[in-house]
């Protein structure tokens, strides 16, 4: 049992997990017949546990995910979405991360994108990597804004070169790219091939299509090179939405009546 005055210490030091850990192991009787070494090791094991979950969580947390409980092993695997369970298992392991390869997931509108990439960044999360998540929209303006100081400008296109994995949604979803844009999203992924560094990228539009959004110019044809050679592309086909898909019982049933 623990002495009053390491209690005080523990507490002092926020080591409070070692303390509940003791209470417990005497609650159950199980610190009876423990030696020093034994009953110290399963508190230092508590204690990590305890610090890797609360890493985790903060991981998650700062990743700020579109789907913060999403878990590749609730992916809907329906037959018509047409997903290789093959290649979703390798994705899960984070070997593309440390290969610094790219995800490309492709879907249309309500096709379980933001579903599908927050999984995969949970998974990350949970193998100690840093995620970052960022809407298309938001990281081209202000990159573009951040071009009037070019060295806000260097440290913001550091910043995203350093991050493990970077998650982009909503990918080229705009009325109409202009070059300026082009040649910030350039910027970003050339940084980030040449640091090796993985980004997973959610569209509505197929890549082959990618250099007309771009504009057919030089540097729209260099980042669809960068990205689309380094990446695992995944297509989720099927015409139905996820929102229409697990659309509750009771409203199928009241919107069927009406029609």
């Amino acid at each position: 049992m623990l002495k009053q005055q390491t209690i005080e210490q523990l507490k002092k030091l926020k080591l409070t997990a070692i303390i509940e850990a003791a209470e417990a192991l005497e609650r159950s009787g199980q610190a009876k017949g423990l030696t020093a070494q034994e009953y110290a090791a399963i508190l230092i094991d508590n204690l990590y546990t305890v610090k890797m979950t609360e890493k985790i969580e903060r991981l998650i947390s700062g990743a700020h995910l579109e789907e913060p409980d999403a878990h590749l092993e609730d992916l809907c695997m329906d037959s018509d979405r047409e997903l290789d369970a093959g290649l979703i298992s390798r994705l899960a392991t984070g070997d593309y991360i440390s290969k610094g390869h790219n995800i490309i997931i492709q879907a249309a509108a309500g096709g379980g994108k933001s579903f599908m990439e927050s999984a995969l960044a949970n998974a990350a999360c949970r193998q100690f990597v840093k995620v970052e998540y960022l809407n298309y929209r938001d990281m081209v303006d202000e990159l573009l804004v951040l071009r009037t100081d070019p060295l806000k400008h260097k440290k913001k296109i550091a910043s995203l070169k350093r991050l493990p994995l970077l998650i982009v949604d909503d990918w080229l979803l705009s009325d109409s790219i202009t070059i300026q844009e082009v040649n910030e999203l350039l910027a970003v992924v050339d940084a980030r091939t040449r640091a090796k560094k993985s980004t997973i990228i959610c569209t509505q539009y197929l890549v082959d299509g990618w250099p007309v959004l771009l504009g057919n110019c030089l540097a729209g044809d260099s980042v669809v090179d960068r990205i689309k050679n380094n990446a695992y592309i995944i297509e989720i086909k099927g015409g139905i939405s996820m929102r229409e898909r697990f659309k509750d019982d009771d409203l199928k049933e009241s919107n069927h009546a009406v029609a």
